[in-house]
């Protein structure tokens, strides 16, 4: 997905009355500045919560960009921006937005929590029982979180290897093409050279033989009758 393809993507989601797209995963694409700075865009965008643009040809100047979306923005709270080019101040400083919007959304779930565990008051046994158990699911989300966010650094430093590795043998392929066509021809020119000797041998063999047959025929000649 290019630029032309990110803008698309971010229009239409735009235009849609219906969209109910949450999160928006673009890594490992050749997004730059234009293609990231619509997208990014999209955190004005109530449904949105998470968008991935780790991988792609992203700058400071669409950096600058996304943290002035973050200003306005109350409900995006995950923009990833692994192995772009975006400096890390500017780094430092969304990350600080997503963990104002964070923070600011779990206090508003605060009243809806209350409410819940109200019910169980009355009876302190249920009470703690359901305090203990949400405080215990709560810790499982953050791991599987933390757990998500290092696989997928994983994934995308073996993406990025294997499109280094593809590259890397591509340009010896064609660094080792020339070379192969000249032994190529050197092994031609010395198969000419040895068809050439043989040839020559052949014939100095055949016209050695026919002088021992000269010398052969003179010396019977010459000897003696008995």
């Amino acid at each position: 997905i290019t630029d032309v393809g990110a803008k698309s993507i971010s229009a239409q989601i735009v235009a849609s009355r219906v969209c109910r797209l949450k999160s928006l995963d673009l890594s490992s694409n050749e997004i730059g500045e234009e293609g990231g700075i619509s997208i990014v865009q999209l955190a004005n965008n109530k449904k949105v919560k998470s968008i991935n643009l780790s991988g792609n040809d992203l700058n400071d100047a669409f950096g600058l960009v996304a943290l002035e979306c973050l200003k306005e923005s109350k409900s995006l709270t995950s923009l990833k921006l692994v192995g772009t080019s975006v400096d890390l101040k500017i780094l430092k400083s969304i990350e600080s937005l997503l963990e104002r919007n964070k923070t600011n959304i779990a206090k508003s779930k605060v009243p809806l929590y209350q409410k819940e565990v109200g019910k169980y008051k009355t009876e302190p046994i249920q009470f703690k029982i359901a305090q203990s158990e949400f405080e215990r699911i709560g810790n499982q989300i953050k791991e599987i979180q933390q757990q998500a966010e290092v696989e997928e650094e994983k994934l995308l430093r073996v993406q990025n290897f294997k499109k280094a590795l593809t590259q890397g043998v591509v340009e010896r392929k064609k660094q080792t093409e020339p070379d192969l066509e000249n032994i190529d021809r050197s092994l031609a020119n010395i198969e000419e050279e040895i068809e050439k000797y043989k040839a020559q041998g052949e014939n100095e063999i055949r016209s050695i033989g026919m002088k021992m047959t000269d010398c052969c025929r003179s010396i019977l000649r010459f000897e003696p009758e008995t």
